[in-house]
């Protein structure tokens, strides 16, 4: 049973008795013709937790721990059954109520997890489309610039300002990765004013080419 549904027999079995509960809290929510699906369980939870913190003379008994409403119970109830039952099922609900709520903070957990690791998955697929569209041309076309650190970092903009990214990737791409004006071996292989010429090339290939 779902902590719902043994709330609602916990309130109809004591609801029955209200007659020789005259001390008690009352129970003012009629049970007849409701059932599990339909009956207000706010309201419901509410009174049946005044009767029976009223059956085990305590202030609130869902501020108790389940091992110390037992005690109580046993202590109290061991020669009436059917109210030591009706308590006990009543400490029942309150465990499957936990449980409940413990299940669904862990599946929006799940779903947290799901969405992080889908964003992950969209980022991967557009860096390598990125990388694919932009990068691959530009070794293609055997500019003085790393393309793929030029793409990686373009995108790293993307996500905080997407229409500074375009706009300086069109003009400005050395901002992302530097213009290689010198070789491995220290040689310079570009002059400054050289490096700036490839730097304007670089934008306007980019600038022609789409994803």
């Amino acid at each position: 049973m779902t902590a719902r549904e043994q709330l609602f027999a916990v309130y109809k079995k004591c609801y029955e008795q209200r007659a020789v509960l005259t001390e008690a809290p009352q129970m003012s929510i009629d049970i007849t013709g409701l059932t599990p699906e339909n009956f207000d369980e706010k309201a419901v939870r509410d009174q049946i937790s005044k009767v029976i913190s009223y059956l085990l003379n305590v202030r609130n008994v869902d501020k108790l721990s389940i091992q110390e409403a037992v005690k109580i119970v046993d202590a109290t109830y061991s020669e009436q059954p059917f109210w030591k039952n009706l308590i006990l099922d009543y400490l029942s609900f309150l465990v499957q109520e936990e449980a409940e709520e413990l299940s669904r903070k862990a599946e929006l957990a799940r779903q947290e997890a799901r969405t992080i690791l889908y964003e992950i998955k969209k980022r991967e697929a557009e860096h390598k489309l990125m990388i694919k569209t932009y990068a691959e041309p530009i070794r293609e076309q055997k500019f003085a610039i790393d393309g793929v650190r030029l793409i990686t970092n373009y995108l790293n903009m993307v996500r905080k300002d997407s229409k500074k990214a375009w706009e300086v990737l069109t003009t400005n791409p050395g901002y992302f990765s530097p213009i290689i004006a010198v070789d491995r071996d220290g040689k310079v292989i570009l002059t400054p004013e050289q490096a700036k010429n490839e730097n304007k090339k670089i934008a306007g290939f980019l600038k022609k080419l789409s994803v």
